[in-house]
C-alpha cells in the first residue's frame, strides 16, 4: 500500500495536514562494512537482501517512520549507461521500506575520481589547471554530480515511499584536506581554488588590504597583497591564532556552496520535475563539520541534514595527525563523552541558530555515538543511550523538523584494529549489534517516538548568539 504523500510546509514536515516529525536511522550492510561499502554490487547483495525485510520491519517496531541508506553508486552505471539489474535491488530496497511503512530518500554517493567515465561515458579531461574536483568549482564534476541525483530521482518520480532524494550538491570543499601537512598532494590539489579565495578576499575587505593584515596580524608569508595570500592548506596551525585566515575561509567556501547547492536544486526539478531535494553537510566535529559549508539563508533549499556526534567535543580531533594537534587547546581530552555537558548546550545552540536563520528549510540532525573504542570515548552500551536521550531532547527542544541516527547497525569490520591517525575503517555505532541483538539505545527511541511531536516553533526574535 502506498504511503500517504510527505510534503513540506512553512519549513515543516506535514502529512495528512499535519506535522510529521521523521525519525530513522543511516543504513548500511553489515557487509562489506562502512557507509561506503558496495553492498548493491553482485559481489555483496545477497546477503544484504537477506537483511533487508528484518531490519526494515525492526525499524518500524521501534517507531522508526524513515530510513536514509547510504548508496555507493558504482556499480549502478557503467560505460555512461545504467546498469538494469543493480537498479533493480534498488527498486527491492523501495518495496521492502514501503511494505514496513517507512519513507526512504537514498543519499547516492559516487567516486567522482575512479567512477567518473562509467557514471559519464567518456573520461575525466585532466589538465594542470584543472580545478578542484568538486561541483562547486568543477563543471565536470557538477554535470556528473546532477546526473547522479536526476537518476535516483526519476527512478521514483511519482512515488511517496521516496520525498526526497540527498544529494551532494556542495558539501564539504575543504576538509578532507586539512589532516595532510603543507605540501602534500592531497593539500596541492585544492590550491587550484587559491585566485577564487584570493579575490573572494578583496571583495570582503572592500579591497582594503591593510583592513585584511590587521584581522590576521599573525599569517606566516607575510603577504604584501592578495595574489600573495595563501590556502590554508599552505600552512599550519589550521582553526588557530596562528592562520585565523582558516574562518574566513570557511566562509568563502560556505558562500560557494550555497551557490552550487541552489543551482543544483534548480537544475535538478528541471531534469525532474517536482523532485525534492536534502542537501547534508556531513561532519564528525564541532571544528570540521556542517558549519564549514553552510550558510543558513543564503540558499532556499527544501531540506538540510546536519551532524553532530557527541565524541566531537572529547578532543580537539579524532582525525588531525599529531603535527597537527601540537595547534590545538584539548581542554577536555581523557573525559568520558557522557560527562561532556557542554557538548549538549553547544548541540542546542547550533540546532536553534541553524533553524531560525532559514525557518522556511526543514531541517535533519543526525547524531550517534561510537561504541568501544578508547579514542572516542564511549566504552559502555549504557553510554550511548544516555547519549542519545540528551541530544534527541536538545534537538526536539531547538526545532528539529526530523532526526537521524547513525546507524542503525554494526557492521562487520568495526572489529578490526584503528588504523594510523585514528581513523575507524568499520562503524560500531548500531541500534542492532552486529549479531542483531538490541542495545538499550533502541527501547529509548521508541520511548521517544510515543511523546508525540513539540509544536513550539522557533523564531528569530527568540535568538541569542554567544
Amino acid at each position: 500500500m502506498a504511503l500517504p504523500p510527505l510534503r513540506i510546509r512553512n519549513g515543516q514536515f506535514e502529512r495528512a495536514g499535519r506535522r510529521f516529525l521523521l525519525f530513522g536511522p543511516v543504513y548500511f550492510a553489515r557487509q562489506p562494512g562502512t557507509c561506503g561499502g558496495d553492498y548493491f554490487a553482485d559481489e555483496w547483495w545477497p546477503q544484504a537482501a537477506a537483511h533487508l525485510e528484518r531490519d526494515f520491519s525492526r525499524m518500524a517496531e521501534i517507531g522508526c517512520n524513515w530510513v536514509a541508506p547510504f548508496v555507493k553508486t558504482q556499480p549502478f552505471f557503467r560505460r555512461g549507461r545504467p546498469v538494469e539489474r543493480v537498479w533493480r535491488r534498488y527498486d527491492q530496497m523501495v518495496a521492502t521500506a514501503e511494505r514496513c511503512g517507512l519513507y526512504l530518500m537514498p543519499f547516492p554517493n559516487h567516486d567522482m575520481k575512479r567512477g567518473f567515465a562509467d557514471l559519464m561515458g567518456h573520461p575525466f579531461r585532466e589538465g594542470p589547471g584543472q580545478p578542484h574536483l568538486h561541483p562547486s568549482t568543477n563543471d565536470q564534476i557538477y554535470e556528473a554530480t546532477l546526473k547522479l541525483n536526476a537518476a535516483f530521482a526519476a527512478r521514483t518520480a511519482g512515488s511517496t515511499t521516496v520525498p526526497m532524494i540527498m544529494v551532494r550538491g556542495g558539501g564539504r570543499l575543504w576538509t578532507g584536506y586539512a589532516g595532510y601537512g603543507p605540501g602534500e598532494p592531497e593539500g596541492r590539489e585544492l590550491l587550484t581554488v587559491r585566485k577564487d579565495w584570493q579575490a573572494w578576499l578583496q571583495r570582503r575587505y572592500g579591497d582594503d588590504f591593510e583592513a585584511f593584515r590587521t584581522s590576521h596580524p599573525k599569517l606566516r608569508e607575510n603577504p604584501h597583497g592578495w595574489a600573495e595570500v595563501a590556502l590554508p592548506v599552505e600552512v599550519e596551525g589550521q582553526f588557530t591564532d596562528d592562520d585565523s585566515r582558516t574562518f574566513d575561509f570557511l566562509a568563502f567556501t560556505a558562500e560557494l556552496s550555497a551557490a552550487n547547492q541552489r543551482r543544483i536544486q534548480e537544475d535538478g526539478r528541471r531534469l525532474v520535475p517536482g523532485s525534492r531535494y536534502m542537501f547534508p553537510f556531513e561532519g564528525c566535529e564541532f571544528d570540521r563539520g556542517p558549519m564549514e559549508c553552510y550558510l543558513p539563508g543564503r540558499a532556499d533549499l527544501d531540506a538540510v541534514w546536519v551532524e553532530m556526534y557527541q565524541f566531537g567535543m572529547t578532543h580537539s580531533s579524532h582525525t588531525h595527525p599529531d603535527w597537527e594537534r601540537s595547534h590545538h587547546f584539548e581542554p577536555t581530552t581523557g573525559k568520558l563523552s557522557v560527562d561532556q555537558l557542554s557538548s549538549i548546550t553547544a548541540a542546542w545552540k547550533r540546532a536553534r541558530y541553524l533553524k531560525a536563520a532559514a525557518p522556511a528549510t526543514a531541517l535533519v540532525c543526525c547524531h550517534g555515538t561510537v561504541m568501544d573504542n578508547p579514542m572516542r570515548w564511549t566504552p559502555e552500551p549504557r553510554d550511548q543511550r544516555i547519549l542519545f536521550e540528551r541530544l534527541q531532547r536538545t534537538y526536539l527542544d531547538a526545532g528539529s523538523d526530523g532526526f537521524a541516527f547513525w546507524c542503525w547497525t554494526d557492521d562487520e569490520s568495526s572489529s578490526r584494529p584503528e588504523p594510523e591517525y585514528f581513523y575507524r575503517e568499520g562503524e560500531a555505532m548500531g541500534m542492532v549489534d552486529v549479531a542483531g541483538a538490541w542495545r538499550p539505545v533502541a527501547r529509548r527511541a521508541a520511548a521517544y517516538h510515543r511523546c508525540g511531536v513539540r509544536t513550539a516553533r522557533v523564531s528569530a526574535e527568540a535568538l541569542l548568539l554567544i
